[in-house]
């Protein structure tokens, strides 16, 4: 397992999964919550912003007894924190800022820090499986399928199908069947383009649904 130690912990793991150093600490710290909320996040039994929620609870017992409240009636993020906190939770209480905010002073990331590059060392293998669900980036975030790099890979058949799935339309429609003709260089093209280019897609109709299946969109075993 690889090593972190000291400040540079947080901006080696920044830099491993392409996202800034904000977004770790907030994700980070996660590590503090009792291991069966973590349990139940890695399980996908709560959401992320679920577990955030717990960050504001300071009694174990009364956390976990509402996680079990929570798995069985689908507590929101708003009920969980008023639950852990029904009469002194608020919006500024601190607890809640240093999961949901960008107001870490230099203090609370030593300390991060410092927790962080333990548990590292140790090989704590469930904090670092957070880790990197927490701060994954989504794959269409750093990737775009092009002519390059996917279309001109395939078979000319598949990227007919792609392209008609993606517009919409019917085997026979004339968008399908223009496309269909195309050589495969030409194909892979013109659906890198409709990856890229908005004028392509205002020229095809393209309506915002269909927009946002587009870029969307992953080959098979990418989802």
């Amino acid at each position: 397992m690889a090593q972190f130690y000291g400040a540079k912990t947080v901006a080696a793991i920044a830099r491993a999964f392409a996202v800034n150093e904000m977004h770790v600490y907030r994700r980070l710290a996660l590590a503090h919550l009792p291991e069966p909320v973590l349990d139940a996040l890695a399980a996908n039994e709560i959401s992320l912003s679920n577990a955030a929620a717990f960050t504001v609870g300071n009694d174990e017992k009364v956390m976990l007894e509402v996680l079990e409240q929570a798995l069985v009636g689908n507590y929101s993020d708003h009920h969980i924190k008023q639950a852990l906190k029904p009469d002194s939770l608020r919006n500024t209480d601190q607890r809640v800022i240093y999961v949901t905010e960008a107001g870490y002073d230099e203090a609370v990331r030593g300390e991060l820090v410092r927790f962080l590059a333990a548990q590292f060392k140790e090989g704590d293998e469930k904090l670092t499986a957070l880790v990197a669900k927490a701060t994954k980036p989504k794959t269409r975030e750093v990737w775009t399928p092009t002519a390059a790099n996917f279309f001109g890979r395939v078979g000319g058949p598949y990227m007919v199908e792609i392209w008609r799935d993606l517009l919409e339309l019917a085997e026979n429609h004339p968008t399908v069947t223009t496309f269909a003709k195309l050589k495969k260089g030409e194909k892979a093209k013109k659906l890198e383009d409709l990856f890229r280019q908005s004028d392509l897609r205002s020229a095809l109709g393209v309506t915002e649904a269909q927009a946002a299946k587009i870029d969307a969109w992953l080959p098979e075993g990418m989802e």
